[in-house]
């Protein structure tokens, strides 16, 4: 790409760059600066406003390389330079990320600014974590939602970034660490010049700290003076500033410590302070061998490595990231994690071979010409024009949110469940004994472990669950009363609260699940027997969710031995009763039975057109297809993602839904309506949003993250104003397990024949 058609996208001809700056002493406050001349250099006439980071060691003031500053951990200082680069209006902002270099947990100070920018954003990742954590998952979802491009140093990361957090791959660009340029060299006239007296000479270079691994190559100094006597090994850096503020020099003097008990003290050199790039480079290129003996294979980029390839050094390191991919192509030796005799081997046959070390020295040199940081800029130059043209409202988390066949996973929930039935609540992942159980989630247990016994998939795990969930809703029932208890303590004893007629709704559908469920030898008994014992106070019931529950158990009976012509009336009254309900409260803008929405709003709909399904009322299906129809548009925000209706909505009348609160069981509601809108109508358009609505689980959603581990079936309790509800209770859980299902059976329905091979595969697994 021309420069002309470069600045065709400009509007202002200036980029902002935010991150460490020296005078600051860190490796990307370095890399920044480099940043900033390798665009110079690419683009002379673009004009570079600099955003400082501040982290209280320097002072900004005056300095007119920088155009603003940020407190690290101010949080008014991130909003403050927020509007500074608006007024300074660059055609983008280009940001150094590393976690540590912000403010807040795991540097989420920095999204405050990222809120408020309105121009593209360019970041470069200088870290990326393959297992984060909640904060920084979180912080990393929110650079990617605004980040126009991604900047990777190695290919590792950009494959991280996408496996791991969800990021579009033809939005990262694989860039090479920059690295200056230095002609290549012979180490023995450079050593002469900076008066170093050694034959041979071995460096490491950085910041000390405990995981660099230095000790692992002093342990390998006395093999080499064996042979080699006259060689030296040079540690050239300064302490890590937290490291020297939390524990003084002790590392180091840890390390002099060993130097000298091994008796190789005078042939191991620390030159304690921190240098330049000019000088740094004058003593890589005095060495025969750089090494870097990392304890941590989580290094996704080394500049040391980067900077000493350029000159030419023959590198030996362990295999962290970095390393193993730069050595596919470029000449190197691996060597294992804190092995002091691998390192002291390799060392050795390389001095005993000094033409063969000389000429890989060249090879590698040669290979590294393509990081020098002409390079560098000028592919950040291309970058900018192409982010200009992405322009500032850039989502472009992955359409690929969770798995393409979903797998079903009963780990939690049987963590959740003990010979009396499941628990409510967690904390965190941990059952919550204080709060017992209900019927509500054993009777939502049962109607799972039905459903997968309907399927074929009768392990011993399905079989040992489905018998506690249906002894439980069996002990719940009080024959006198013809009603079902609720909540019951740790100590088993039953409540004396008054239950709720929605739980009374919910045990009877989970009844006619069970009776029509004759795969599994004694359900439709015992079932049955407690349908009709229940029947009396199920005609009795005024709100219309207990009325849902009610419905979809009658249209269970229907379809089995049980059916009777009670439920058949029951089930056609409560279904007219709901038609009516919304025919009276739909008017302008809402199509609702209510003047204020719910919980659980989407069972409404799935089970008028279970109904019509069943007895062929047009009616019915059509009064819920239009409910279901605005339910979907009102809870799908922000171009296609599903913002289910929480907690905090339910006292608006005729409102809107506020996004906050979302919890998996709308989901699960909303998933299985959709379902059912689809068997009656055969639209695609419910497939659609069904797959919208299920992506919510897997990070489609307001805060971008994932809700679940699909590996064990955990689901999170859902997402509030900050981020995750991290406990993790029966309900969740079995909304999400209860939606793969749905979600499973919808993909047959799509894609019927291979669709059932992968449900067989799913099937060996629960059984096993």
């Amino acid at each position: 790409m021309t420069m002309t058609k470069q600045r065709a996208f400009s509007r202002s001809g200036r980029v902002a760059v935010l991150g460490c700056f020296p005078p600051r002493r860190c490796g990307i406050a370095t890399f920044t600066k480099n940043t900033v001349d390798a665009l110079r250099a690419a683009d002379p006439d673009r004009a570079i406003s600099v955003i400082a980071m501040d982290d209280g060691t320097h002072s900004y003031d005056g300095d007119h390389a920088v155009a603003g500053s940020i407190k690290q951990h101010d949080i008014e200082s991130y909003r403050d330079a927020a509007g500074l680069i608006n007024q300074l209006n660059p055609d983008c902002l280009i940001i150094q990320h590393e976690f540590g270099i912000f403010g807040g947990p795991a540097g989420e100070y920095l999204l405050t600014l990222l809120a408020r920018v309105k121009v593209p954003v360019i970041t470069i990742c200088h870290t990326v974590l393959e297992r984060p954590d909640y904060n920084q998952f979180k912080v990393v979802r929110r650079l990617i939602h605004k980040s126009a491009r991604l900047i990777v140093m190695a290919e590792r990361g950009a494959d991280m970034l996408c496996d791991v957090f969800g990021a579009s791959r033809d939005r990262i660009a694989v860039i090479p660490h920059g690295a200056p340029e230095r002609p290549f060299s012979d180490p023995r006239v450079v050593r002469q010049a900076l008066g170093i007296e050694c034959e041979r000479m071995m460096s490491t270079f950085g910041l000390l700290s405990p995981n660099k691994g230095i000790e692992t190559v002093i342990r390998a100094m006395p093999a080499v003076l064996a042979e080699f006597p006259l060689t030296q090994y040079i540690i050239l850096g300064v302490t890590h500033p937290h490291i020297l503020a939390r524990e003084g020099e002790t590392y180091r003097r840890s390390l002099e410590d060993l130097a000298e008990s091994l008796g190789v003290a005078s042939n191991v050199r620390f030159i304690n302070r921190y240098v330049d790039d000019g000088e740094l480079l004058d003593y890589l290129q005095a060495s025969d061998i750089y090494i870097t003996p990392y304890l941590n294979e989580a290094q996704i980029t080394s500049g040391t490595l980067s900077y000493a390839l350029a000159v030419g050094c023959y590198v030996i390191s362990t295999p962290y990231w970095h390393a193993r991919e730069v050595f596919e192509h470029c000449p190197g030796s691996l060597v294992a994690y804190n092995d002091a005799d691998a390192i002291g081997t390799e060392v050795i046959e390389l001095f005993r071979e000094a033409d063969v070390l000389n000429a890989l020295r060249r090879d590698v040199y040669q290979w590294a010409e393509h990081t020098h940081w002409p390079t560098f800029g000028s592919r950040l130059v291309e970058l900018i024009a192409d982010a200009v043209k992405s322009g500032t409202r850039v989502t472009h988390i992955s359409e690929r949110h969770g798995p393409a066949f979903p797998a079903i996973s009963l780990k939690a929930i049987e963590r959740m469940t003990d010979n009396c039935g499941i628990f409510q609540h967690s904390r965190f992942a941990i059952p919550d004994r204080h709060f017992g159980y209900c019927v509500d989630d054993n009777a939502r247990a049962l109607i799972m472990t039905n459903d997968l016994i309907r399927r074929g998939m009768i392990g011993a795990d399905v079989e040992r669950l489905h018998v506690v969930y249906a002894g439980f809703l069996l002990h719940a029932f009080d024959e006198q009363a013809g009603t079902f208890r609720n909540f019951m303590g740790y100590d088993r004893s039953w409540s004396i609260r008054t239950p709720s007629p929605d739980s009374q709704g919910r045990a009877f559908w989970a009844l006619g699940h069970a009776a029509a469920t004759t795969q599994y030898s004694g359900n439709a008994g015992w079932a049955a027997t407690l349908v009709q014992q229940s029947l009396g106070q199920m005609e009795k019931m005024t709100s219309p969710r207990t009325k849902a529950f009610i419905i979809l158990g009658c249209a269970e009976l229907m379809q089995s031995e049980s059916a009777s012509d009670c439920c058949a009336n029951l089930m056609q009254t409560y279904s007219d009763d709901l038609v009516q309900q919304l025919l009276n409260c739909r008017g302008g803008n809402w199509n609702w039975l209510e003047d204020t929405l719910g919980y659980d709003n989407a069972r409404i709909n799935q089970a008028l057109l279970v109904a019509g399904r069943l007895t062929g009322c047009d009616r019915q299906v059509d009064a819920a297809l239009l409910s279901l129809d605005w339910l979907c548009d009102i809870q799908l925000v922000d171009h296609g993602v599903f913002a289910p209706v929480g907690s905090e909505s339910y006292t608006r009348v005729r409102q809107p839904p506020l996004p906050h609160d979302q919890q998996p069981i709308e989901a699960a509601a909303m998933l299985d309506a959709c379902y059912e809108a689809f068997l009656v109508t055969s639209d695609q358009k419910w497939w659609r949003r069904a797959k919208t609505i299920f992506s919510w689980f897997y990070g489609l959603n307001s805060h971008e993250l994932s809700l679940v581990d699909p590996v064990s079936g955990q689901c999170y309790d859902g997402l509030n104003r900050s981020g995750l509800n991290l406990n993790s209770g029966a309900e969740s859980m079995l909304a999400f397990q209860m939606s793969v299902c749905t979600y499973q059976a919808f993909l047959v329905q799509i894609d019927e024949t291979p669709r059932r091979e992968e449900v067989d595969q799913n099937r060996q697994a629960v059984q096993r």
